[in-house]
């Protein structure tokens, strides 16, 4: 499952006529750009109390380094006014906002995004039979290599007619057991 932890707080606002609802007002930042009024609303509602409106808001910033500024980098903060009927529903927002993964509240990914998930989870893994396969073919192809070099180490260690072993190159092994090694010049 994915999770993304929401940063809250208790809206205060400078503005006088916000000042009557900022008892019932929460703050809500670092929300995806996915997120959709109704959906936070819903995810509030069952988790804390009846929500009387949602006000979404996304801001763009400048990129935090030059590097990215110069590439036109644009960077978004989604933040939200969740505003409650109640303000003990504010109240029980806060005290589950401590650190802990809260199940009641859950903001739905939207369909297309968790298709994208899916593939892309699915395209981490390469298929079992064909994988089982390639690797069947390796392992055989691998053990006849090695059996290649094995008969060529033995008919490297032959003995020409004076009676000499015939040293090829690296290291030849002679039918006694004693290792011969080539120096390269």
């Amino acid at each position: 499952p994915i999770t993304r932890s929401l940063l809250v707080k208790r809206h205060s606002s400078r503005d006088p006529a916000q000042k009557v609802e900022a008892d019932r007002t929460l703050f809500v930042t670092h929300l995806d750009n996915f997120v959709t009024e109704a959906q936070l609303s819903r995810c509030f509602a069952a988790a804390f109390g009846l929500v009387e409106k949602v006000e979404l808001k996304s801001v763009e910033k400048k990129a935090p380094k030059a590097e990215q500024r110069a590439d036109k980098v644009r960077l978004h903060v989604n933040f939200a006014r969740v505003v409650f009927k109640d303000g003990a529903s504010v109240d029980k927002a806060l005290d589950a906002a401590d650190g802990r993964i809260s199940g009641a509240a859950v903001l739905p990914l939207p369909m297309s995004a968790l298709r994208e998930q899916v593939k892309a989870e699915k395209s981490l893994y390469r298929d079992a039979v064909e994988l089982r396969q390639e690797i069947d073919e390796w392992m055989a192809g691998y053990d006849a290599r090695q059996d290649e070099k094995r008969r060529l180490a033995r008919e490297s260690a032959m003995v020409d007619e004076d009676g000499f072993t015939k040293v090829v190159s690296g290291i030849t092994r002679t039918a006694d057991g004693f290792s011969i090694r080539s120096v390269r010049r």
